[in-house]
């Protein structure tokens, strides 16, 4: 748009695919659908099937005060580049789609402020509603998501639930999916397992956990807490999480990762300082957030959260909540699929998961 309006694009100029712009942008090419689809609605493209996009006359241009013709809603999540986020706003935009809605993406990274002002203008945007990722679980956070509840705005919760409000969610049944990953282990033979999260309040966080310690005790195995390691993002703690492993009596043989971000940062400091080889002197398992667009060179089993599900199905249960603001409350898991050597998660035959596909596994 900019490009358009300072001159850079002509009348009649071509404009990059999709695919082009996803790739320079970083973003997903839903995103970039979604973008043109925008431009072409307002009167700055004109699109045609099989040939591209054109910069439309300058007549055309609607008034950016004028009101759309398709309503609008909103998704508001943390501003992470992994293809699990990625997956979720391709869902949820083609879902919204389908049921002729805009999309507004908010990517940001709140903090307590930050996120209490985007909430609090969030009404006055012209959305019909709100898919949220919550962030902070401030009192002021809970006092506003209820005001939503009891003032009729639409607002779901995607990735992870509150216990503080009851509202509408649609998450990754983690509790399922780590459990998964630690019966794993064990079948591989481990007693001895630690587990490194990067949150112990956060719920996705705190269902991990759950699954992880209801895994070993299924097995017969104690739930120890000095095998837990908490990921506060500095180099002292870093070093402290390998410390846990390396130096452990008895050092662990294998670990569960809540996340996979924490999994490559950890295991890179093991290999370094410690001569570690995976899975020779530790076999480890994570939940994916980057994994399947970011290659490691070790074998590692992974529980794959089905992003595009969860996005779609959000869209469909806002639209829902817009239709009828005063239905019960919905509350969905969506499961995981685990795959025994991540290279089956990053060769995989195509990167969307249907529905069908996860319920098999």
């Amino acid at each position: 748009k900019g490009q358009i309006e300072s001159g850079k694009l002509q009348e009649g100029d071509r404009v990059p695919s999709e695919l082009a712009l996803a790739e320079e942008l970083g973003v997903s090419r839903g995103q970039t659908r979604q973008a043109l689809r925008d431009l072409e609605q307002k009167g700055y493209l004109l699109r045609s099937p099989g040939r591209g996009s054109f910069v439309a006359p300058a007549s055309m241009r609607q008034n950016e005060n004028a009101k759309w013709e398709w309503p609008m809603v909103a998704i508001a999540c943390p501003h992470i580049r992994g293809n699990y986020t990625s997956q979720m706003i391709e869902g949820f935009i083609d879902a919204a789609a389908q049921r002729r809605y805009h999309t507004m993406t908010y990517y940001l990274d709140f903090n307590r402020e930050t996120e209490l002002r985007f909430l609090m203008d969030i009404e006055r945007s012209g959305a019909s509603g709100l898919a949220f990722w919550p962030q902070c679980r401030s009192p002021e956070e809970f006092v506003l998501l209820a005001r939503f509840s009891n003032a009729g705005f639409p607002c779901v919760l995607v990735d992870r639930y509150l216990h503080e409000v009851d509202m509408d969610f649609i998450v990754s049944d983690n509790r399922h999916g780590v459990r998964r990953l630690t019966k794993h282990l064990i079948e591989r033979g481990h007693r001895d397992i630690a587990y490194i999260t990067s949150s112990l309040t956060a719920t996705a966080e705190a269902d991990r956990l759950d699954g992880f310690r209801q895994g070993l005790e299924e097995a017969g195995i104690s739930f120890r807490q000095s095998r837990i390691g908490v990921v506060r993002g500095d180099w002292e703690n870093l070093q402290q999480l390998s410390e846990m492993i390396a130096r452990g009596e008895p050092r662990p043989t294998a670990c569960c990762f809540s996340h996979d971000l924490t999994m490559t940062r950890v295991v890179d400091d093991l290999r370094e300082r410690y001569d570690y080889r995976i899975p020779q002197d530790l076999e480890v398992a994570t939940v994916d957030d980057y994994l399947s667009n970011r290659v490691v060179d070790y074998p590692c089993v992974v529980a794959e959260q089905d992003g595009y599900r969860i996005g779609q199905q959000a869209a469909e249960l806002l639209l829902k909540r817009v239709a009828h603001p005063r239905r019960e409350t919905e509350k969905h898991h969506i499961p995981m699929r685990v795959y025994q050597n991540h290279l089956d998660l990053v060769n995989r035959q195509s990167s969307i998961r249907t529905p069908a596909d996860f319920e098999r596994a």
